[in-house]
Protein backbone atom coordinates (compact mmCIF):
# COMPACT_ATOMS: atom_id res chain seq x y z
CA UNK A 1 0.00 0.00 0.00
CA UNK A 2 1.65 3.16 -1.05
CA UNK A 3 1.46 6.42 0.63
CA UNK A 4 -1.47 7.42 -1.09
CA UNK A 5 -3.85 5.17 -0.60
CA UNK A 6 -2.59 4.59 2.92
CA UNK A 7 -4.18 8.44 3.45
CA UNK A 8 -7.33 7.49 1.34
CA UNK A 9 -8.17 4.03 3.26
CA UNK A 10 -6.53 5.17 6.77
CA UNK A 11 -6.29 1.29 7.79
CA UNK A 12 -6.20 0.18 10.91
CA UNK A 13 -4.21 -2.33 12.38
CA UNK A 14 -4.48 -4.46 15.85
CA UNK A 15 -0.58 -4.28 16.54
CA UNK A 16 -0.29 -0.13 15.52
CA UNK A 17 0.94 -0.30 11.72
CA UNK A 18 0.86 -3.06 9.21
CA UNK A 19 3.22 -5.63 10.89
CA UNK A 20 0.79 -8.20 10.99
CA UNK A 21 0.98 -8.79 7.18
CA UNK A 22 4.06 -10.55 5.01
CA UNK A 23 7.38 -7.66 4.59
CA UNK A 24 6.17 -5.96 1.36
CA UNK A 25 8.69 -5.69 -1.46
CA UNK A 26 7.84 -2.49 -2.56
CA UNK A 27 9.32 -2.00 -5.93
CA UNK A 28 7.22 -4.87 -6.87
CA UNK A 29 4.37 -3.71 -5.08
CA UNK A 30 4.40 0.24 -7.09
CA UNK A 31 5.21 -1.58 -10.63
CA UNK A 32 2.25 -3.85 -10.20
CA UNK A 33 -0.05 -0.48 -8.97
CA UNK A 34 1.07 1.17 -11.97
CA UNK A 35 0.17 -2.15 -14.65
CA UNK A 36 -3.39 -1.90 -12.91
CA UNK A 37 -3.29 1.44 -13.57
CA UNK A 38 -2.15 0.92 -17.34
CA UNK A 39 -5.14 -1.24 -17.55
CA UNK A 40 -7.28 1.33 -16.25
CA UNK A 41 -5.96 3.95 -18.46
CA UNK A 42 -6.11 1.32 -21.35
CA UNK A 43 -10.06 0.31 -21.15
CA UNK A 44 -10.83 4.19 -20.78
CA UNK A 45 -9.23 4.92 -24.06
CA UNK A 46 -6.15 6.90 -22.69
CA UNK A 47 -3.50 4.87 -24.49
CA UNK A 48 -0.72 7.65 -23.88
CA UNK A 49 -1.19 7.31 -19.97
CA UNK A 50 -1.65 3.63 -20.39
CA UNK A 51 1.85 3.79 -21.92
CA UNK A 52 3.44 5.52 -18.98
CA UNK A 53 2.14 3.84 -16.59
CA UNK A 54 4.00 0.64 -18.20
CA UNK A 55 6.99 2.38 -18.81
CA UNK A 56 7.21 3.75 -14.66
CA UNK A 57 6.18 -0.25 -13.98
CA UNK A 58 9.08 -0.95 -15.69
CA UNK A 59 11.22 1.86 -13.97
CA UNK A 60 10.47 0.45 -10.79
CA UNK A 61 11.38 -3.28 -11.77
CA UNK A 62 14.74 -1.81 -12.66
CA UNK A 63 15.57 -0.76 -9.09
CA UNK A 64 16.76 -4.72 -8.50
CA UNK A 65 19.58 -4.63 -11.43
CA UNK A 66 21.13 -1.58 -10.38
CA UNK A 67 24.90 -1.90 -9.22
CA UNK A 68 26.14 -0.60 -6.22
CA UNK A 69 28.17 2.20 -7.53
CA UNK A 70 24.56 3.11 -9.86
CA UNK A 71 22.64 2.52 -6.34
CA UNK A 72 24.68 5.06 -4.63
CA UNK A 73 24.65 7.76 -7.31
CA UNK A 74 20.71 7.01 -7.55
CA UNK A 75 20.17 7.73 -4.13
CA UNK A 76 22.02 11.26 -3.88
CA UNK A 77 19.75 12.04 -6.68
CA UNK A 78 16.17 10.93 -5.42
CA UNK A 79 17.92 13.02 -1.97
CA UNK A 80 18.16 16.42 -3.95
CA UNK A 81 14.83 15.82 -5.65
CA UNK A 82 13.36 15.12 -2.05
CA UNK A 83 15.08 17.68 -0.08
CA UNK A 84 14.04 20.44 -3.42
CA UNK A 85 10.39 18.72 -2.86
CA UNK A 86 10.17 19.22 1.03
CA UNK A 87 11.16 22.53 0.99
CA UNK A 88 8.75 23.66 -2.01
CA UNK A 89 6.25 22.13 0.39
CA UNK A 90 7.06 24.24 3.46
CA UNK A 91 7.65 27.33 1.43
CA UNK A 92 4.26 26.72 0.16
CA UNK A 93 2.99 26.12 3.29
CA UNK A 94 4.08 29.42 4.70
CA UNK A 95 1.28 30.77 2.34
CA UNK A 96 -1.17 27.97 2.59
CA UNK A 97 -2.53 25.58 5.34
CA UNK A 98 -3.05 22.92 3.00
CA UNK A 99 0.55 22.22 1.91
CA UNK A 100 0.80 21.09 5.48
CA UNK A 101 -1.53 17.58 4.96
CA UNK A 102 1.04 16.91 2.36
CA UNK A 103 3.88 17.56 4.34
CA UNK A 104 2.54 15.23 7.33
CA UNK A 105 1.70 12.49 4.93
CA UNK A 106 5.48 12.11 3.85
CA UNK A 107 6.55 12.77 7.18
CA UNK A 108 4.65 9.46 8.34
CA UNK A 109 5.16 8.02 5.32
CA UNK A 110 9.13 8.33 6.00
CA UNK A 111 8.72 7.18 9.43
CA UNK A 112 6.06 4.42 8.56
CA UNK A 113 8.59 2.83 6.25
CA UNK A 114 11.25 2.69 8.15
CA UNK A 115 9.54 0.92 10.99
CA UNK A 116 8.17 -1.63 8.66
CA UNK A 117 11.54 -2.23 7.93
CA UNK A 118 12.58 -2.13 12.15
CA UNK A 119 9.82 -4.90 12.48
CA UNK A 120 11.05 -7.39 10.13
CA UNK A 121 14.37 -7.67 11.47
CA UNK A 122 16.41 -4.80 10.05
CA UNK A 123 18.66 -3.81 12.43
CA UNK A 124 20.13 -0.78 10.91
CA UNK A 125 16.27 0.53 10.02
CA UNK A 126 15.47 0.47 13.61
CA UNK A 127 18.15 2.61 14.93
CA UNK A 128 17.84 4.85 12.52
CA UNK A 129 13.88 4.84 13.16
CA UNK A 130 15.12 5.20 17.07
CA UNK A 131 17.33 8.37 16.59
CA UNK A 132 14.79 10.26 14.36
CA UNK A 133 11.77 10.15 16.65
CA UNK A 134 14.28 10.65 19.76
CA UNK A 135 15.90 13.69 18.34
CA UNK A 136 11.99 14.74 17.45
CA UNK A 137 9.91 14.27 20.81
CA UNK A 138 13.74 16.26 22.11
CA UNK A 139 12.87 18.80 20.50
CA UNK A 140 9.15 19.25 20.89
CA UNK A 141 9.56 19.22 24.50
CA UNK A 142 12.25 21.80 24.38
CA UNK A 143 9.78 23.81 22.43
CA UNK A 144 6.44 22.99 24.31
CA UNK A 145 8.87 23.78 27.85
CA UNK A 146 9.67 27.71 26.17
CA UNK A 147 6.35 27.99 24.38
CA UNK A 148 3.75 25.67 25.69
CA UNK A 149 0.56 28.17 24.08
CA UNK A 150 2.02 26.55 21.02
CA UNK A 151 0.63 23.27 21.86
CA UNK A 152 -1.77 24.00 24.48
CA UNK A 153 -5.09 23.37 22.62
CA UNK A 154 -3.84 20.19 20.86
CA UNK A 155 -2.74 18.79 24.23
CA UNK A 156 -5.45 19.87 25.92
CA UNK A 157 -7.75 17.46 23.78
CA UNK A 158 -5.66 14.81 23.57
CA UNK A 159 -5.69 11.49 25.68
CA UNK A 160 -1.87 11.27 25.44
CA UNK A 161 1.02 13.59 24.21
CA UNK A 162 4.75 12.31 22.46
CA UNK A 163 7.53 12.10 25.57
CA UNK A 164 10.79 10.53 26.46
CA UNK A 165 10.50 7.95 28.73
CA UNK A 166 13.37 7.09 31.48
CA UNK A 167 13.91 5.64 34.47
CA UNK A 168 15.56 8.77 35.42
CA UNK A 169 13.76 10.14 38.29
CA UNK A 170 14.55 13.96 37.24
CA UNK A 171 12.91 13.25 33.67
CA UNK A 172 10.28 11.78 34.74
CA UNK A 173 9.20 15.17 37.30
CA UNK A 174 9.80 16.76 34.01
CA UNK A 175 7.28 15.14 31.98
CA UNK A 176 4.79 15.87 34.76
CA UNK A 177 5.37 19.02 34.82
CA UNK A 178 5.28 19.05 30.95
CA UNK A 179 1.77 17.58 31.45
CA UNK A 180 0.88 20.15 34.11
CA UNK A 181 1.93 23.19 32.10
CA UNK A 182 0.36 21.85 28.78
CA UNK A 183 -3.09 20.71 30.54
CA UNK A 184 -2.94 17.26 28.86
CA UNK A 185 -5.97 15.93 28.40
CA UNK A 186 -8.33 18.35 30.31
CA UNK A 187 -10.50 18.95 26.90
CA UNK A 188 -10.76 15.35 25.93
CA UNK A 189 -13.40 12.67 26.42
CA UNK A 190 -11.44 11.47 29.37
CA UNK A 191 -11.44 14.47 31.14
CA UNK A 192 -14.72 13.31 33.43
CA UNK A 193 -12.85 10.04 34.35
CA UNK A 194 -9.57 12.06 34.69
CA UNK A 195 -11.20 14.56 37.45
CA UNK A 196 -13.14 12.04 39.62
CA UNK A 197 -12.25 10.89 42.90
CA UNK A 198 -15.12 8.05 42.93
CA UNK A 199 -14.67 4.42 42.17
CA UNK A 200 -12.01 2.74 40.46
CA UNK A 201 -10.64 4.06 37.19
CA UNK A 202 -10.80 1.47 33.81
CA UNK A 203 -7.55 0.23 33.06
CA UNK A 204 -5.63 0.61 29.42
CA UNK A 205 -5.89 -2.84 28.33
CA UNK A 206 -7.95 -5.82 26.46
CA UNK A 207 -11.26 -4.50 24.89
CA UNK A 208 -10.58 -0.97 26.98
CA UNK A 209 -7.22 -0.11 25.17
CA UNK A 210 -8.81 -1.80 21.92
CA UNK A 211 -11.66 0.64 21.98
CA UNK A 212 -9.36 3.82 22.78
CA UNK A 213 -6.72 3.10 19.92
CA UNK A 214 -9.88 2.58 17.61
CA UNK A 215 -11.92 5.96 19.13
CA UNK A 216 -8.15 7.84 18.31
CA UNK A 217 -8.02 6.41 14.65
CA UNK A 218 -11.27 8.00 13.98
CA UNK A 219 -10.67 10.88 15.38
CA UNK A 220 -7.29 10.85 13.75
CA UNK A 221 -9.08 10.21 10.08
CA UNK A 222 -11.52 12.75 10.51
CA UNK A 223 -8.89 15.46 11.20
CA UNK A 224 -7.50 14.20 7.60
CA UNK A 225 -10.89 14.24 5.99
CA UNK A 226 -11.37 16.93 3.71
CA UNK A 227 -7.93 16.97 2.31
CA UNK A 228 -8.30 13.19 2.00
CA UNK A 229 -11.60 13.81 0.04
CA UNK A 230 -10.13 16.03 -2.47
CA UNK A 231 -7.08 13.36 -2.73
CA UNK A 232 -9.45 10.31 -3.42
CA UNK A 233 -11.15 12.71 -5.88
CA UNK A 234 -7.75 13.18 -7.84
CA UNK A 235 -6.84 9.67 -7.65
CA UNK A 236 -10.40 8.42 -8.96
CA UNK A 237 -10.89 6.50 -5.89
CA UNK A 238 -13.47 6.72 -3.04
CA UNK A 239 -13.18 6.76 0.28
CA UNK A 240 -13.83 3.99 2.57
CA UNK A 241 -18.35 3.93 3.95
CA UNK A 242 -16.57 4.10 7.36
CA UNK A 243 -15.09 7.07 7.17
CA UNK A 244 -17.47 8.87 5.57
CA UNK A 245 -19.87 7.60 8.37
CA UNK A 246 -16.71 9.06 10.62
CA UNK A 247 -16.98 12.14 9.23
CA UNK A 248 -20.65 12.90 10.46
CA UNK A 249 -20.49 11.87 13.98
CA UNK A 250 -20.59 14.56 16.92
CA UNK A 251 -17.73 14.75 19.73
CA UNK A 252 -17.42 11.34 21.39
CA UNK A 253 -19.31 11.68 24.96
CA UNK A 254 -21.71 9.74 27.14
CA UNK A 255 -24.60 10.70 24.48
CA UNK A 256 -22.96 9.65 21.11
CA UNK A 257 -20.89 6.84 21.97
CA UNK A 258 -23.44 4.31 20.52
CA UNK A 259 -22.96 6.12 16.89
CA UNK A 260 -19.07 5.70 17.74
CA UNK A 261 -19.20 2.20 18.39
CA UNK A 262 -21.51 1.69 14.75
CA UNK A 263 -18.44 3.26 13.10
CA UNK A 264 -15.75 1.16 15.30
CA UNK A 265 -17.46 -1.95 14.24
CA UNK A 266 -17.59 -1.15 10.46
CA UNK A 267 -13.70 -0.78 10.76
CA UNK A 268 -13.47 -3.94 12.62
CA UNK A 269 -15.19 -5.42 9.53
CA UNK A 270 -13.04 -3.77 6.90
CA UNK A 271 -10.17 -5.35 8.45
CA UNK A 272 -11.33 -8.92 9.02
CA UNK A 273 -10.81 -11.49 6.72
CA UNK A 274 -13.97 -12.01 4.60
CA UNK A 275 -15.20 -9.16 6.27
CA UNK A 276 -15.92 -11.73 9.32
CA UNK A 277 -14.49 -10.36 13.03
CA UNK A 278 -14.61 -14.16 14.04
CA UNK A 279 -12.16 -15.28 11.51
CA UNK A 280 -9.54 -12.14 12.75
CA UNK A 281 -6.59 -14.17 14.08
CA UNK A 282 -6.20 -11.37 16.36
CA UNK A 283 -9.28 -11.78 18.71
CA UNK A 284 -7.46 -15.54 19.62
CA UNK A 285 -4.10 -14.10 20.19
CA UNK A 286 -3.35 -13.77 23.90
CA UNK A 287 -1.25 -10.18 23.10
CA UNK A 288 -4.54 -8.91 21.20
CA UNK A 289 -7.65 -10.69 22.36
CA UNK A 290 -10.41 -8.98 23.84
CA UNK A 291 -12.61 -11.27 25.59
CA UNK A 292 -13.34 -15.42 25.14
CA UNK A 293 -14.62 -16.06 22.09
CA UNK A 294 -16.86 -19.29 21.45
CA UNK A 295 -16.92 -21.41 17.90
CA UNK A 296 -19.67 -23.39 19.61
CA UNK A 297 -22.61 -24.18 21.97
CA UNK A 298 -24.85 -26.41 23.64
CA UNK A 299 -28.03 -25.66 21.72
CA UNK A 300 -30.38 -24.64 24.83
CA UNK A 301 -33.56 -26.25 23.44
CA UNK A 302 -31.88 -30.12 21.90
CA UNK A 303 -29.00 -30.10 23.79
CA UNK A 304 -26.71 -30.79 20.77
CA UNK A 305 -23.55 -29.04 20.30
CA UNK A 306 -23.44 -26.67 17.60
CA UNK A 307 -20.89 -24.04 15.54
CA UNK A 308 -21.57 -21.27 14.30
CA UNK A 309 -19.34 -18.05 13.83
CA UNK A 310 -22.00 -15.55 14.51
CA UNK A 311 -21.46 -17.05 18.26
CA UNK A 312 -17.64 -15.82 18.60
CA UNK A 313 -18.29 -12.31 16.39
CA UNK A 314 -21.50 -11.90 19.25
CA UNK A 315 -19.16 -12.58 21.96
CA UNK A 316 -16.51 -9.73 20.26
CA UNK A 317 -19.12 -7.33 19.63
CA UNK A 318 -20.19 -7.07 23.00
CA UNK A 319 -16.97 -6.93 24.44
CA UNK A 320 -15.99 -3.74 22.56
CA UNK A 321 -19.38 -1.94 22.37
CA UNK A 322 -19.18 -2.61 26.21
CA UNK A 323 -15.67 -1.17 26.02
CA UNK A 324 -16.65 2.23 24.58
CA UNK A 325 -19.61 2.36 26.62
CA UNK A 326 -17.39 2.10 29.99
CA UNK A 327 -14.57 4.65 28.18
CA UNK A 328 -17.49 6.98 27.47
CA UNK A 329 -19.59 7.03 30.46
CA UNK A 330 -17.18 5.47 33.31
CA UNK A 331 -19.46 2.66 33.85
CA UNK A 332 -20.42 -0.37 32.48
CA UNK A 333 -23.63 -1.98 31.69
CA UNK A 334 -24.21 -4.46 34.25
CA UNK A 335 -23.10 -1.93 36.92
CA UNK A 336 -26.03 0.41 35.78
CA UNK A 337 -28.41 -2.44 35.55
CA UNK A 338 -27.28 -3.96 39.05
CA UNK A 339 -27.66 0.24 40.37
CA UNK A 340 -31.05 0.57 38.98
CA UNK A 341 -31.73 -3.38 40.17
CA UNK A 342 -30.46 -1.99 43.89
CA UNK A 343 -33.13 1.25 43.65
CA UNK A 344 -35.92 -0.43 42.52
CA UNK A 345 -35.66 -2.81 45.40
CA UNK A 346 -35.00 0.04 47.90
CA UNK A 347 -38.33 1.64 46.51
Amino acid sequence: MNAVEQAILRPFSFSGGGFEKSSRRIAEDQATACESSARYFEKKGRSNLARKQRKMAASWRSLATLSDTEVERFCEALFLKGSETLEALLALAEKRDSALSHLVLLANHILDGLLDFAAHRHKQAARAFMQSISATVNNFEFVATQKPELFREWARGSIAIPGLISRNRAQSRDNERLLEVLQQGEASYLAPAMRSKRGRFWTFSGANLLAVRLISHIQSANIFYESDKVLARHCRRDLPSWRKDAAKLKAFSARTWPSWAHVIWQIIIEVSPQNKPALHLAFYDPKTKICNVRKRRINPYYGNEERAYSISEQDIKEALFGAVEVIATGESRRTKQRRKAEENGIQ
